[in-house]
């Protein structure tokens, strides 16, 4: 383990990315007898370490080592584990380095960069290890700024793909950071290392971070990933584990649930066949909140999942356990370490109500309302924070505003006793999705260069759902009952999601015959909020014994006389005629006979002439039934059909 180089007088935890982890592989108890470091400017913290003297089978813990240089140049020494594990003691080699306070001190984020298992000519996301120049302190004001000359990963494998670091002449201010990003692109199956070297005007340069990483040649699937910048490589026990644990050494109050946001799993396939994921399964007192699919495809760099886990402790004590994934990859299954430490609350204790936000679906880009979080300092002692900041696990964007005091070397404001303050959350994304992400809650109770051992951390978290804008519809009245000649109203309801503020039409088909269906208004606009109605009116018709005209063109006069029963009128006289000109006298009935055949002539010709159609059927209205009639709602490509049911008698 090589802590880099430290100003003398500070010190340094390993209780962050690359800190040595335990797993015990076995099928009985491991349990440890002790845990020494030496010589003296290393120190075992059993108070920010996470190991209890007996760990589990398939459940591990994370060692914190502090370096405190006592003069100038490279210390080195050695961690010792005795345990109940063949091979015991195991011993882990330690080094580091103090430097003068008064120069430039580059600190690395990550002391080591462990990419795991990619799949042969597949390219890793790039893991980033910031680059602090630690010079300015409370105890040296004065410190020199750190100017780089280069900054190379080697051999070809391994690739920087960022940089924000200035370039000489340029120079990196005391008490500023930057970011360095390497990938690895396997070029052959195997493990492979190499090295970032940073050469700059540090007294100890270059600094080399180690580079390893395994390259796995198939045509199935790979499970790749990062766990809080350490990588998943199977169960074993490993120096470089991956882990999970309340962050630095935090004291977790029983009964309450901490999720740490700089430890989460971002998970992907860089094989060339499907991952089937077939179960997750955490060990008593710990949980997760997920987004990953059951089947995870193959793709790029950042097309994959992320787990977040959570500690909930019902007992004291330091609590060991694990986060098993099992799947169809070949090293299946993966393990995580999982650990924590619970007891009695004391001191200051920030609690946060609720742990937990959900924030509804709606359209990528579009910016949530916001959620409160409730800050109260339940603890027995002022509370000092010293930063509250939101942070995402992939594309989706939380942000938070709030009115906690925050405390800073120049202005130590503190959080009083019972007191409590309000953190505001937002939440967008450029993206469709499900999202997880939160708030972080820093208090830091002393020199923030000690760093790592003095540092506790609150977290709330958040899932967010963006998803394309979109409408539904619902109808009332349906189904409807009416008679033949009567008409009736459906409502339609507009209901927008995901911010859709667009217009609207509607068009309905399926009405039956002689019957009209129309909606009113044809259309309506959306405001990406409130819904909208609209009005279906279908009409239908009686049945009529009349005659029709069906003569082209508009009737006459006459002609609408005839439709509305003169034609019936008129045979009833022209019967009784006939009637009384068989009983005339013989000189006036050829006479009537002569009238009458005129006069039918006449009906005849009114009627629409002989059996060319149009006289005497009436109209039969709308038949009787059930009938389905289909509202469709229209909006650019989006189309939703309702369906409305309309009984006739």
């Amino acid at each position: 383990m090589d802590f880099q180089t430290i100003a003398v007088g500070n010190s340094r935890g390993s209780n962050i990315d690359g800190n040595p982890a335990l797993f015990n592989s076995g099928a009985a108890p491991l349990t440890i007898t002790s845990i020494v470091a030496s010589p003296s400017v290393f120190a075992y913290s059993p108070d920010t370490s996470f190991c209890p003297d007996t760990i589990p089978p398939g459940t591990g813990c994370d060692i914190d080592v502090i370096f405190t240089p006592t003069g100038i140049g490279t210390f080195n020494g050695t961690l010792t584990i005795t345990d109940n594990a063949p091979g015991s003691p195991h011993i882990i080699n330690l080094t580091g380095t103090g430097v003068s306070p008064s120069g430039p001190v580059p600190d690395f984020q990550r002391r080591i960069m462990n990419f795991g298992k990619w799949a042969v000519g597949k390219t890793s996301n790039g893991i980033g290890t910031q680059i602090a120049n630690l010079g300015m302190n409370v105890a040296n004001p004065g410190a020199a700024s750190l100017t780089f000359t280069s900054i190379v990963a080697t051999p070809s494998v391994f690739s920087v793909s960022s940089n924000n670091c200035p370039s000489s002449p340029s120079s990196l201010a005391p008490g500023v950071a930057c970011e360095v990003g390497v990938q690895f692109t396997p070029t052959a199956a195997g493990v492979v290392t190499g090295t970032l070297t940073i050469t700059d005007n540090a007294t100890a340069t270059p600094q080399v971070v180690p580079l390893v990483g395994t390259g796995v040649s198939t045509t199935g699937p790979v499970f790749s990933g990062f766990f809080g910048g350490a990588v998943i490589a199977g169960p074993t026990w490993s120096l470089f584990a991956p882990y999970i644990n309340a962050p630095s050494g935090q004291l977790v109050e029983i009964g309450t649930t901490i999720a740490p946001s700089n430890n989460f799993g971002n998970f992907e396939n860089s094989g060339s066949a499907p991952l089937i994921i077939s179960s997750m399964v955490v060990s008593p007192g710990f949980a997760i909140l997920t987004n990953c699919p059951n089947t995870l495809a193959p793709g790029p760099p950042g097309l994959g999942c992320q787990i977040y886990p959570s500690f909930t402790p019902t007992a004291s004590g330091k609590i060991a356990g694990s986060l098993t994934i099992t799947d169809n990859a070949a090293d299946s299954p993966q393990t995580i370490i999982l650990a924590g430490r619970a007891g009695p609350p004391t001191g200051p204790i920030p609690s946060l109500s609720p742990r937990t936000l959900s924030f509804g679906a709606q359209a990528p880009g579009v910016v949530s309302a916001a959620q409160n979080i409730t800050l109260t300092n339940t603890g027995t002692a002022a509370l000092p924070i010293t930063k509250i900041a939101s942070f995402a696990l992939n594309e989706g964007t939380f942000a938070q505003t709030n009115d906690c005091p925050i405390s800073t070397i120049a202005n130590p404001v503190t959080l009083a006793v019972g007191a409590n303050c309000t953190i505001s959350v937002t939440f967008t994304s450029p993206v469709g999705g499900t999202f997880l992400g939160g708030v972080s809650i820093l208090n830091d109770a002393g020199n923030p260069n000690v760093g790592e051992a003095l540092e506790t951390e609150e977290d709330v978290t958040a899932v967010g759902t963006a998803s394309a804008p979109s409408f539904s519809v619902a109808a009332s009245n349906s189904p409807a009952t009416v008679t033949a000649g009567q008409s009736t109203n459906f409502t339609l309801t507009v209901t927008p999601s995901g911010g859709f503020n667009q217009s609207v039409s509607f068009a309905c088909t399926g009405a039956p015959s002689q019957a009209t269906c129309n909606v009113n208004p044809p259309s309506v606009t959306l405001d990406g909020t409130h819904t909208a109605t609209t009005t279906v009116s279908v009409t239908t018709t009686a049945h009529s014994l009349s005659f029709r005209n069906l003569r082209p063109g508009s009737p006459p006069p006459f002609g609408e006389w005839l439709e509305r029963g003169a034609p019936q009128l008129l045979m009833w006289l022209l019967l009784l005629a006939m009637l009384s000109a068989l009983f005339a006298a013989p000189r006036r009935r050829s006479g009537l006979v002569l009238s009458v055949t005129l006069a039918l002539a006449l009906l005849f010709v009114a009627c629409g002439g002989g059996g060319g159609g149009g006289g005497g059927g009436g109209n039969p209205g709308t038949p009787p039934g059930t009938y389905m009639l289909t509202v469709t709602a229209t909006s650019g490509t989006a189309v939703v059909s309702t369906n409305l049911t309309l009984t006739v008698n």
